[in-house]
């Protein structure tokens, strides 16, 4: 079974600038048990992912030209199934292109709801399409159900996850208080720079740190949040764009972490976060709850007052904050394991390719 998995505009197939999703790709690709069996299909980037087969297509003007160079590459290397990662326009189009090599949609957020009469309509064609969509938790399964119950096409789940032999929690704890993600409204920044003064300040001896990504993409956004980021003091510092070893290695380090989201969908920046053995800090938001449960302090969406007093909480119990650290890594490596996630999506695979013959 030859398996060709495709990484969308804004996705970067290396070491040094990998989004959460090509780290997915990399991760799923590598512990399949068709892993030399499938090519990923990519735009060029420097220093690539060198453990993989990655096909590099230029990047083209328009999503639509790009799409259908890949479903070229692809017709030429004779797939017996695609995969396509989050933009559902490539996705349609490289399933017309292709037709009738089944084409998978593996979304990692939660998909639009419709908008009229011409969305809801071009939608229902791009789904009908498919041959089945993959899904990152329950949660954005029964949501897509609720938003588009006409669609008839397999729906999967397959977690996200982690192989956990290679994090090493350091059994010193830094007094840090981490935050590592998007600079963007869903994510809770601005709760987080307006709960931590009165920490920082209670307890001279922690610091906080911020690694930021996606700086441009909500200047409004940006623009009100940094300056009370800088307000924070000489003790929190700063820094943009930082790749994922460096993310990896603080929270193998740093004591406390902190994933207060408005909105997610599936939450792997808090099963980084148990991986590393930080103690979580979390909100109830969507997939979150479920990738913690009770192995973290949970607050309220956007309350910056509780968000304030659980930090408080484990800065001053840090016997509380150790169990939380055991636990949570306990509980994501028994839930979590890239091979289970790696195992499902070969299935997955596998029943696609089947269905699709019987149907011919």
């Amino acid at each position: 079974m030859k398996i060709a998995v495709v990484a969308t505009r804004n996705m970067f197939m290396s070491p040094k600038k990998a989004t959460s999703i090509d780290l997915c790709i990399h991760d799923f690709v590598s512990f399949s048990a068709n892993r030399y069996q499938t090519r990923i299909f990519a735009k060029p980037v420097e220093e690539p992912y060198r453990d993989l087969d990655i096909a590099f297509v230029p990047q083209h003007c328009t999503y639509r030209v790009h799409a259908v160079r890949v479903a070229e590459a692809i017709a030429a290397w004779r797939a017996d199934v695609v995969v396509v990662h989050q933009h559902l326009p490539t996705a349609a189009i490289i399933a017309r292109k292709l037709a009738p090599v089944p084409v998978l949609y593996h979304t990692h957020n939660f998909e639009k709801p419709p908008r009229g009469a011409f969305h809801r309509f071009w939608r229902h064609r791009a789904y009908r399409r498919l041959a089945g969509l993959v899904f990152v938790s329950e949660i954005c399964r029964d949501d897509f159900r609720a938003k588009w119950p006409a669609v008839d096409r397999p729906l999967h789940v397959v977690h996200n996850a982690l192989d956990f032999a290679t994090w090493n929690p350091a059994g010193s704890r830094e007094k840090v208080v981490f935050y590592a993600g998007r600079l963007a409204p869903s994510k809770g920044v601005d709760e987080i720079a307006e709960a931590l003064g009165p920490v920082l300040a209670a307890h001279p001896d922690w610091r906080a740190e911020f690694l930021l990504t996606e700086r441009d993409s909500y200047p409004d956004y940006r623009d009100a949040v940094l300056p009370k980021l800088a307000a924070l003091g000489a003790r929190a510092t700063v820094d943009f764009d930082k790749p994922h070893g460096f993310v990896r290695d603080r929270l193998e380090r740093v004591a406390i972490a902190l994933t207060p989201s408005l909105h997610e969908p599936f939450g792997r920046a808090a099963l980084e976060a148990h991986a590393g053995g930080a103690a979580l800090v979390t909100s109830a938001a969507d997939g979150l709850a479920h990738v913690s449960g009770d192995a973290a302090l949970i607050v309220e969406k956007g309350d910056v007052e509780t968000l304030r007093a659980a930090v408080e909480r484990l800065v001053s119990d840090p016997d509380l904050a150790a169990d939380l650290a055991r636990r949570g890594r306990e509980r994501a490596e028994n839930l979590f394991d890239i091979r289970r996630s790696a195992e499902k999506l070969d299935e997955i695979y596998a029943g696609t390719v089947a269905g699709a013959a019987s149907s011919r």
